[in-house]
């Protein structure tokens, strides 16, 4: 096996071994929040994207509209401008 051979394949090895741990640590999340009954989300204001977790879509049966995520916005925006 070549150098090239050789490198590419531990690189791929180690992408595999990372892309497991992201898996179990997404699987520890989960069973955390399902356990907590809690959920968790990212709001990006500017690029106006909204992510749930699975659990928080549960517990709120459905994901806010845009229209929502547009309140939300601003609501924060004139809570943070005092």
């Amino acid at each position: 096996m070549g150098v090239a051979a050789f490198y590419r394949q531990r690189q791929a090895s180690q992408f595999r071994g990372l892309y497991e741990s992201m898996r179990e640590s997404e699987q520890l999340l989960s069973e955390a929040e399902a356990v907590g009954q809690l959920g968790s989300f990212v709001f990006d204001i500017q690029a106006d994207q909204f992510r749930s977790s699975e659990n928080l879509d549960r517990m709120w049966a459905s994901v806010p509209s845009s229209a929502d995520r547009r309140r939300v916005a601003a609501r924060r925006a004139s809570v943070r401008s005092g």
